[in-house]
């Protein structure tokens, strides 16, 4: 049984006040000396901003460069003394990671910190969950996050058996934990992923605190568990803290960001190339077949329109030469449906061929076993259309059943 607990954005922020590395007044300037002034040197070289060596026992230049530096990088007044704005921030839970560049060089907009994976297909396993959420929830949470990433780029991602050999590790911890990042309770650090291969111990892992309220809710009443989950996915895929405010990569957390922003996606494809998939993509139970659920249900040849309840959301790679795969799947604007317009233009069950103009052009994975996603989808050569091969032979608008011989085996990539 999952714990239902609720924590506000004001509770989170003073959680974070309370921390030990954070200074909880304002006016800190050049001169000062304290516990507070201590406080903000520790905060400051614990996200990359002060080296250890240059930490005094006051207020110094050393200190005031580094706060400077600071309110550049978050697009704040640049004072050099400690201000409400800058309390503010600093009062935000946050990725644990420092920031890149940080005392020691700049930090742009997306940042790659010079590692990838050197494949596509990424395996990924829980050595636990949270008690705050259910097993299946925190996994579709993650599998939610992954998403995003996959979305823009060749990407796929494959869950495997925990104490297996997988690429990504996601852990839920309290505390020190065993990685040389300890946590610190409820709010300030949340979560840090660490870069691919070959970098340190734990390349590719994630780790969560479990000190934190977790949640999937929509609006959260927690942490929401796929923002964060996302953000350091991004490091665990290569890349670094972002300055702007906006992007998923950047290092505070606002609350729910489920989405990338242009920033993020510049990133990613720098190192890994664009692929855009579109989402959306619906099977119907009636025929068996998969139409394009973004528009209107379209025609189905078992009558009226596509039924959709219990259908999965299926991405389609939309005119890519990057992924592996059969091109040349289009769309058909009279029926909502997809067929295989390499061939003659079908039978569609709108009347007539299929109507590819203006299509996109899509790529299935064909016949793979790497591809994350549900494989058995089928063409059938009476209506040059993809059905399910997995259940029954459908409906196929050329009539009586779609057929599968000499078909090939498609894997869709499915949300």
């Amino acid at each position: 049984m999952a714990k239902l607990r609720t924590i506000s954005m004001a509770e989170m922020k003073s959680h974070t006040l309370a921390k030990p590395y954070v200074p909880s007044v304002t006016g800190l300037k050049r001169g000062d000396s304290g516990v507070q002034v201590d406080r903000l040197q520790q905060y400051l070289q614990k996200f990359g901003y002060l080296n250890a060596g240059a930490r005094t026992a006051g207020f110094d230049d050393s200190t005031e460069q580094a706060l400077r530096k600071f309110q550049r990088l978050n697009h704040l007044p640049e004072t050099g003394t400690l201000g409400d704005e800058t309390l503010a921030k600093i009062s935000q839970p946050r990725c644990g990671f420092p920031d890149s560049g940080g005392a020691s060089g700049p930090l742009g907009e997306f940042t790659l910190q010079g590692g990838k994976w050197n494949k596509t297909n990424i395996t990924y396993s829980f050595a636990n969950t949270t008690a705050d959420l259910t097993e299946a929830e925190v996994k579709r949470a993650f599998y939610q996050a992954l998403l995003l990433w996959a979305e823009v780029t060749p990407l796929t991602f494959n869950e495997v058996a925990a104490g297996g050999a997988a690429d990504m590790i996601l852990r839920f911890a309290p505390g020190d934990h065993g990685c040389g990042y300890p946590f610190d309770g409820p709010s300030g650090v949340l979560a840090h992923g660490f870069y691919p291969p070959p970098n340190g111990t734990y390349p590719g892992d994630i780790h969560f605190d479990e000190a934190e309220t977790w949640s999937v809710n929509t609006p959260p009443t927690g942490f929401d568990l796929t923002t964060v989950a996302a953000h350091e996915i991004g490091h665990a895929l290569g890349l670094a803290h972002s300055s702007i405010n906006g992007a998923l990569m950047y290092a505070y957390y606002g609350g729910a960001h489920r989405n990338l922003e242009s920033d993020d996606i510049s990133g990613i494809q720098a190192i890994y190339g664009a692929v855009w998939r579109q989402p959306n993509w619906r099977w119907c139970s009636k025929c068996e077949g998969l139409h394009f659920g973004g528009n209107t249900p379209g025609r189905c040849p078992a009558g009226g329109g596509h039924i959709t309840t219990g259908s999965g959301n299926y991405a389609l790679a939309h005119n890519t030469s990057i992924v592996p795969g059969q091109s040349n799947w289009r769309y058909c604007s009279k029926c909502e449906g997809l067929h295989f317009g390499g061939n003659t233009p079908g039978v569609c069950p709108a009347g007539g061929g299929h109507t590819a103009a203006g299509s996109g052009n899509y790529t299935l994975a064909h016949e793979d076993s790497t591809a994350n996603g549900q494989s058995n989808w089928r063409y059938c050569n009476k209506c040059e259309g993809l059905h399910f091969g997995g259940n029954g032979p459908g409906v196929c608008p050329a009539g009586g059943g779609h057929i599968m011989n000499p078909s090939g085996n498609y894997t869709l990539f499915h949300l």
